[in-house]
């Protein structure tokens, strides 16, 4: 007994008492053979082992949770850390540029400035349209027949009277035979008359006896005046056939450039057109002649600039087909009546156009222009030569043509300019420039801020800078 109870009181040494320690339970009581002893000392220490592997895994689980959690805050550490680096260094970069490249200081910005200049200012209105011969004539066969011969072809010249192509017609050659023979008839009973009359007229005369009775020497005069008439009238149908015959001939009757051919040999034309195969039935016009020694440009000019259009101002043409090629041109006739409906085009919001046909003579047309060709052209609707001028910029419009204009007398320490403010009269505006007159002089600077305030170096005045899609100025 003794020695049991000091196995109870004795802790164990083992340094993993943690995962080793033996639950210390009570002994049970035992019979007098130790039997129950014993066995329940094997139940005790199966007991001890079953709770120690409990508690060790439990106290695994604890030190890999607390593992995972360590490696997690150290993450996130590393991540704050590496984003404050980032910022610190693009802090510095900033702080460099800025150091390399400082700002631009707004005191260095002046007042926009211009210098008065004098020159040619021209304001012309823009339209386009296509080259026509300045007079032309469409050929029409007078009778039908089939085409047996052509004799010219497109831009070919030909003088007037000059056959162009013939005609065959049967049935003109028939009216010319009977013509004829009618002609022959009313020529004989214009002889047998004549002869009767005579007849008569002797026999009365010569009667002593008054056996002539004188209404027949009348009726014989009237037999001769009714032959006369018909003679005259059968000559006339005789003439008529064949004058009509010739027309099978067709001639130019103009002379120019044949500018359109539709002539078909075996083609027929008039009546019978399209009862012939074999070649194009030619109905209508079959050539027209255009005189190419002058051209015309007819185009549409928008009722917004038809104020500025006046017959007699000069032009310059040009040609897309042509583009080494400008010649000069001159206004011939302004339309009174708008183009039809439609026709001017539409505006950005989808509203008809209003426009007025414009014609313009080209006196001395290039020898490749042809017509038809498209031509772009240019109305000169002012023209001042030797103008004063300031940009439009500069100027502030007052009653009527009156205006200002700020002239700058000095500039201050400071960089900013003394002005002073001068009457001016516009005569012309167009594009970027104004002419006037007034108490201006060419070298005078003078304000343009209607833009605002831009730096100096970026102030750009000149000839490029007046030229505008209307209108253009040259500085002398």
């Amino acid at each position: 007994m003794s020695d049991e109870l000091q196995h109870q009181d004795t802790p164990s040494t083992d340094s993993n008492a943690t995962d080793n320690q033996t639950v210390r339970m009570p002994l049970p009581a035992t019979d007098a053979s130790g039997k129950g002893a014993a066995s329940s000392n094997a139940g005790g220490a199966h007991f001890s082992t079953a709770n120690s592997d409990a508690d060790a895994d439990e106290a695994t689980q604890q030190a890999m949770q607390s593992l995972l959690a360590h490696r997690k805050k150290r993450r996130v550490k590393r991540i704050i850390g590496a984003v404050v680096a980032a910022l610190v260094v693009c802090v510095i970069a900033l702080m460099l540029y800025n150091t390399v490249n400082p700002p631009e200081d707004p005191g260095t910005y002046i007042p926009a400035t211009a210098v008065v200049t004098r020159g040619d200012f021209q304001d012309s209105v823009k339209a386009s349209g296509s080259v026509q011969p300045v007079s032309s004539v469409v050929v029409t066969p007078e009778v039908d027949g089939i085409i047996v011969s052509v004799n010219v072809a497109q831009g070919d010249h030909v003088e007037k009277g000059q056959t162009l192509l013939t005609l065959k017609n049967d049935e003109l050659d028939k009216a010319v035979r009977e013509a004829g023979m009618q002609l022959r008839s009313a020529k004989n009973q214009l002889s047998s008359a004549q002869q009767a009359y005579q007849q008569a007229y002797d026999a009365y005369y010569a009667d002593t006896e008054g056996m002539v009775d004188v209404e027949t020497v009348n009726s014989a005069v009237d037999a001769v005046d009714s032959a006369q008439l018909a003679l005259e009238s059968a000559q006339s149908a005789y003439n008529d056939a064949v004058a009509t015959a010739n027309k099978r001939t067709v001639v130019a009757p103009a002379s120019g450039s044949v500018v359109s051919m539709n002539a078909v040999e075996g083609s027929a034309v008039g009546a019978g057109a399209g009862a012939t195969t074999g070649g194009s039935g030619s109905g209508g016009s079959l050539i027209v002649i255009g005189d190419l020694s002058q051209m015309k440009v007819t185009v549409q000019v928008n009722e917004v600039d038809i104020s500025k259009i006046a017959v007699g101002q000069n032009a310059t043409v040009t040609f897309s087909a042509l583009p080494d090629v400008q010649l000069d041109a001159a206004v011939t006739n302004i339309a009174t009546l708008s183009s039809a409906e439609g026709s001017g085009g539409y505006d950005s919001y989808g509203g008809s156009v209003v426009t007025y046909a414009v014609d313009l003579l080209i006196p001395q047309p290039d020898p490749n222009l042809k017509p038809g060709m498209t031509a772009s052209v240019a109305i000169i609707s002012t023209d001042i030569p030797n103008a004063l001028m300031v940009p439009a910029s500069a100027v502030t419009t007052g009653e009527g043509d009156q205006a200002t204009v700020d002239v700058v007398t000095s500039w201050g320490e400071d960089g900013m300019p003394t002005t002073e403010t001068r009457t001016v009269r516009i005569l012309a505006s167009g594009g970027a420039d104004v002419v006037v007159e007034g108490d201006l002089q060419e070298g005078d600077e003078v304000l343009a801020e209607a833009g605002g305030d831009v730096p100096a170096d970026d102030l750009a005045y000149g000839e490029d800078a007046s030229a505008s899609v209307e209108a253009t100025s040259s500085v002398a």
